[in-house]
C-alpha cells in the first residue's frame, strides 16, 4: 500500500532537488512555450521511443500511442504549472505505477526523462530572447523539475516492485508448506540430476538423512540391477514429453526394496 507523502516530506525532496523559488519563478515564465508547441514536442519524443525494439513491444497500436500522447500533453502542461505539493505528487505516483504495469523497465523511463531534458531546453532556447545566463538557469530549472518527478516515480516503482516481491515470497511459503506436508516421496534436482530438496516423507521412506541424499543423484535409490531399457525410456520422455511415469523397484538404505509408482517431472523457471 502506498503511503501518504505530505508536504512536510514534499518540502523535504525540494530541497534535495534543490528547487527554488526562482526556479519556479523560471518555469512558469516559459510554460506559454511549452504549451505552444505541445505537439511538436510529444511527436518527437515518441518518434524517439519508436527507435527502440523494446518500446516498439510496449506502444504497439496506434490506439495506445494516441492516448498516451495526450496523457503526455496534461504531463507537460503540469510540469511547468508552478504547483508541486500534494495532487502533483500523487499524479507522479500514478505515473511511475502506470508505467510499472505496462511493461517500461526503469532503464527505458530514465532515459525518457533524459530525452524530456533536451527537447524542452532546446525548445526554450530557439523560442525565445534569453541571454545566455538565463538560458543556463531556465535549463536548470527544468533539470531540476525532473530529477523531482524522477523521485517520485522511482518510488512508485519501487513500492509497486516491493508489493509484488512480497506476494510472491507469500506464495513461496504456501508452496513450502504444502511440499512439507505431502505425504508422498518427493525429490527436487537441479539440470545435473542432483538432488537439491527431499520433504520429510521422503526421509521417512528411503531412512537416508537430508545431508546423504542432497548433492547425490537419484540413483542413489534406484534398484541395483535395473533393466538397461528402463533409463532409456525415462531420458527418451523427458526430453520429448517433460514427464515420465511407471512402477520401479527402489531401495532404502537399509538395503530393503520399495516398490513405489515414480512420476518425474520437469519444470522451467
Amino acid at each position: 500500500m502506498r503511503p501518504e507523502i505530505g508536504e512536510k516530506e514534499i518540502a523535504l525532496r525540494k530541497c534535495y532537488t534543490e528547487l527554488t523559488e526562482e526556479d519556479v519563478t523560471l518555469l512558469r515564465e516559459v510554460r506559454p512555450i511549452v504549451i505552444a508547441h505541445l505537439d511538436e514536442l510529444v511527436d518527437a519524443f515518441y518518434s524517439h521511443l519508436l527507435r527502440f525494439e523494446e518500446t516498439k513491444k510496449i506502444l504497439k497500436d496506434e490506439a495506445t500511442v494516441s492516448r498516451l500522447k495526450e496523457a503526455q500533453k496534461r504531463y507537460l502542461t503540469s510540469l511547468f504549472s508552478g504547483e508541486y505539493g500534494p495532487e502533483y505528487v500523487e499524479d507522479r505516483m500514478r505515473i511511475g505505477e502506470a508505467h510499472h504495469k505496462i511493461g517500461l523497465v526503469i532503464k527505458l523511463y530514465l532515459g525518457a526523462v533524459h530525452r524530456y531534458e533536451w527537447l524542452l531546453v532546446g525548445l526554450i532556447r530557439r523560442n525565445s530572447q534569453m541571454d545566455t545566463d538565463k538560458l543556463l538557469k531556465v535549463g536548470r530549472a527544468i533539470c531540476t523539475i525532473l530529477y523531482l518527478d524522477t523521485q517520485w516515480v522511482l518510488e512508485a516503482y519501487e513500492l509497486a516492485y516491493t508489493g509484488e516481491l512480497r506476494e510472491k515470497l507469500e506464495e513461496l511459503q504456501i508452496d513450502r508448506q504444502a511440499f512439507e506436508n505431502l505425504n508422498e516421496c518427493v525429490i527436487l534436482t537441479d539440470l545435473n540430476r542432483k538432488i537439491t530438496r527431499v520433504n520429510p516423507a521422503c526421509l521417512q521412506v528411503t531412512g537416508y538423512t537430508p545431508e546423504e541424499l542432497i548433492g547425490q543423484t537419484p540413483k542413489l535409490l534406484g534398484s541395483r540391477e535395473p533393466p538397461p531399457y528402463v533409463f532409456a525410456e525415462i531420458g527418451t520422455d523427458l526430453v520429448k514429453k517433460g514427464k515420465w511415469s511407471g512402477e520401479v523397484v527402489n531401495r532404502r538404505k537399509d538395503g530393503t526394496p520399495w516398490n513405489c509408482y515414480l512420476d518425474i517431472r520437469t519444470f522451467k523457471d
